[in-house]
């Protein structure tokens, strides 16, 4: 399980204090499985979820991106800690 320090959440917002729901910041599908699910639809690199209409190209390109599905941490959002209470 990712933990709240994913960097994947700068991308996303928890969906209801559940972190295995998550809503994506571009386009507002909600995905069920978790932040590395939603980093898999944000990407495009998954067959088992819809590619992200909306993520910005520069985002879904970069080269972090790889890192984002390696679980590289920094500091949390204010908005995970927001949407956590």
């Amino acid at each position: 399980m990712a933990s709240k320090l994913d960097n994947g959440w700068e991308h996303a917002t928890p969906v209801g204090g559940d972190k295995k729901k998550c809503k994506c910041n571009y386009c507002g599908k909600v995905v069920h499985g978790g932040i590395t699910r939603l980093k898999q639809h944000i990407a495009h690199v998954s067959e088992y979820i819809k590619a992200c209409p909306r993520v910005p190209s520069e985002i879904r390109k970069m080269g972090s991106m790889e890192d984002l599905l390696k679980g590289q941490l920094l500091e949390p959002s204010v908005e995970f800690h927001r949407a956590m209470g």
